[in-house]
């Protein structure tokens, strides 16, 4: 009995884990996807022949699509086998990656960017909340799911950048008067200039002009084998998913041991008062987290040299740099164990507020520019993992992560990615760039008070009712141990 114990937990942790592989690079792809945007955005306008400001209706429709997603992936979470979304949906992106840049019609550019958004947002919610369920124990291997989208969005440009048509836009745009760049969209502070290179009014194309021919659908098209490839183990599980099944219909103890399995997974409930404010509260330190970490993002190069007089390399630099630090924090939680999730959020939510605090005092002085550097860094270090943090304070301290809660959290989260550059963006365009510092410092300072109050709320609810799986036995004992101590009981008697 020890025995087949032991190989049915072996079984049942090997599958775990491969099919956690399979969702970590789903979501490298879903990183991937997100990173090809800022680079190919320029020649995107030119294919499609509209301007920068009918341009960024692109970026819009992408996160609405996102958001229907979200909406989605939570309502189809526990009634469609989650290997069949996952296939669909990553194989769908693929298509739809190769096919965008053809699009030379600007409503199919927009439409093909809308699907592109509901098919991430789907697999992106259901990824989110499985992966919360089987690593509920080991928060590193939920965290691992962040770091393959952040390395996805870090090398994404990298592909692209060869096959931007600099010298066509220089073409395009030489007859327009020299752009102020004020009106720069901001999803352009991620792309690098030549030196050489002038940027003028409109994104338009010329009438005496049609010799630009776009290089986009090489890096596209890789995207897309790329996305593809990653389907297809999804696919391959979904169609030998009735097979395991017929095997473990076989096995009465294998199915009593997967049922109070299930059982276990569903965790104590909250009153329906309370539940309802707790999601409210974290929800909106989704928002908050999500807003300070995509402004911070999509504005520090424009910052930089606008404000301080950076050069365009200087400041794409420092936004590399930013990024970077971030795929270092994400390695730091990862392997810190020995700290609380709490603990952990606290900590980033104090250091991302005196990073934002550093870059507003050396902005100020304006010739600090080892302090807008030093600052920077700071900032991309502890903007990093408040998702996954929150996600996971949520599942542990207050309600199990079923696809709903996991599709409100993605809601927020692209609520917050979407209003915060446009809030920013006018306020820099009709004031002055200060204000990049003094909004993110600002919510910097509304972040931490929603963190202490939530740190108040999780004291009371668990002192009341405990945490999410306690009630059932769940304590810090493994399930790996709980079965090992079974075997020893098994073989001294």
């Amino acid at each position: 009995m020890a025995c087949s114990q032991s190989t049915r937990w072996k079984g049942t942790d090997r599958r775990k884990i491969i099919h956690s592989i399979c969702i970590y690079m789903m979501f490298l792809m879903l990183g991937w996807t997100s990173g090809l945007f800022g680079p190919s955005f320029v020649d995107l306008l030119l294919i499609a022949d509209v301007s920068l400001k009918l341009g960024s209706w692109i970026s819009a429709l992408y996160f609405v699509g996102y958001a229907v997603g979200c909406v989605t992936g939570g309502v189809l979470y526990d009634r469609i086998d989650r290997n069949c979304l996952y296939a669909a949906g990553i194989f769908l992106v693929g298509i739809l990656i190769a096919v965008i840049p053809w699009c030379f019609i600007f409503a199919l550019m927009v439409f093909a960017h809308f699907l592109e958004g509901f098919s991430s947002g789907v697999i992106d919610t259901v990824g989110n909340a499985e992966l919360i369920n089987i690593w509920r124990e080991n928060s590193m291997m939920f965290f691992m799911s962040e770091l393959c989208y952040t390395v996805g969005l870090f090398l994404a440009p990298m592909v692209v950048a060869p096959f931007v048509s600099h010298d066509a836009i220089h073409q395009q745009l030489r007859n327009g008067t020299e752009l102020n760049n004020d009106t720069l969209h901001p999803i352009l502070s991620n792309i690098t200039v030549p030196s050489n290179m002038a940027l003028y009014g409109n994104l338009t194309r010329q009438n005496e002009s049609h010799a630009f021919v776009s290089r986009l659908f090489i890096p596209f098209f890789i995207s897309a084998a790329l996305a593809i490839l990653i389907s297809i183990p999804f696919v391959i599980k979904f169609l030998l998913r009735n097979v395991e099944m017929q095997q473990r219909r076989g096995e009465s103890n294998v199915t009593s041991k997967d049922s109070k399995e299930e059982d276990d997974t569903k965790g104590r409930q909250l009153p329906t008062k309370l539940k309802l404010i707790s999601l409210v509260l974290f929800n909106t330190m989704i928002f908050v987290g999500l807003l300070l970490c995509e402004s911070s993002t999509s504005f520090i190069a424009v910052y930089t040299i606008e404000q301080m007089g950076f050069s365009p390399a200087k400041g794409a630099l420092v936004n590399a740099v930013s990024n970077v630090c971030g795929i270092v924090a994400i390695l730091v939680a990862m392997f810190a164990s020995s700290l609380n999730i709490l603990v952990f959020l606290g900590i980033h939510t104090v250091g991302l507020l005196a990073g934002l605090l550093g870059l507003l005092l050396s902005s100020l002085a304006k010739t600090n520019n080892i302090g807008i550097w030093f600052s920077s860094a700071v900032v991309g270090y502890f903007r990093s993992m408040i998702f996954s943090f929150i996600f996971t304070w949520t599942n542990n301290y207050i309600t199990p992560t079923t696809g709903k809660v996991s599709s409100l959290f993605m809601m927020s989260s692209c609520a917050g990615a979407a209003v915060g550059p446009i809030l920013l963006g006018w306020l820099m365009e009709e004031y002055t760039y200060l204000w990049f510092c003094y909004l993110l410092t600002i919510f910097g300072v509304v972040q931490l008070l929603l963190y202490i109050i939530g740190i108040v709320l999780t004291k009371y609810v668990t002192s009341v009712y405990g945490k999410t799986y306690e009630d059932i036995g769940l304590d810090a004992t493994s399930v790996t141990e709980r079965l090992n101590q079974v075997e020893d009981d098994v073989e001294v008697k």
